[in-house]
């Protein structure tokens, strides 16, 4: 029997390697009846993976964290993956760009200051820490920004080739690069030694 809190994922993206534990791969076990990806000796190199990790900690899925993702609403889903189509993150700021104006609808973060587009709804807002974007982007986009909003989409360039982008709850905005900081140091820590 496969047991999440003791197994490891072993993947490479974009010639980075990655030693993942089983119990970030709720996401995956969900949609197969809980049936949990198969550990393998070999590492795999994929265009693109999801891990999920609880909220408050960003701990795997665990006995004790389980009620965190009964629901879904206390997980966050981390997606990584190949900068493909070739730079599309690169395109998407270029053309994004043009788009935007300063918007008053939520004001500025610690270190971002937001953005209304041409293209997005009118309660759209895009927290950019400079404008031109400059490499490597971060983008904080809140769709729809509203007092009932629950996420909003964080995406920015991880390491060379590879863009992340999860959802934040809304409440966790305000802080947002304590959580950002968080993320990053739970990737780094999937890094193979």
């Amino acid at each position: 029997m496969i047991d999440p809190n003791t197994e490891k994922v072993i993947v490479s993206i974009r010639g980075v390697n990655f030693d993942i534990p089983l119990g970030y791969f709720f996401h995956d076990a969900a949609f197969a009846g809980m049936a949990w990806p198969v550990p393998s000796t070999v590492r795999s190199v994929e265009r693109s993976l999801v891990v999920t990790a609880a909220i408050e900690g960003l701990q795997p899925w665990t006995r004790n964290t389980a009620a965190a993702f009964a629901s879904g609403r206390g997980t966050m889903r981390i997606r990584l993956a190949a900068d493909t189509p070739t730079n599309w993150l690169d395109n998407y700021m270029k053309h994004r760009y043009d788009t935007l104006y300063e918007s008053s609808l939520a004001g500025n973060l610690d270190g971002l200051k937001g953005y209304g587009s041409k293209y997005g709804g009118k309660n759209d807002v895009f927290y950019l820490p400079s404008l031109p974007p400059q490499k490597p982007y971060l983008i904080l986009l809140c769709n729809d920004f509203r007092p009932d909003s629950r996420m909003c989409e964080v995406i920015f360039d991880y390491r060379d080739g590879i863009v992340v982008e999860y959802a934040m709850p809304v409440w966790k905005m305000k802080h947002w690069r304590t959580t950002h900081q968080s993320v990053m140091a739970l990737l780094n820590g999937f890094i193979a030694k």
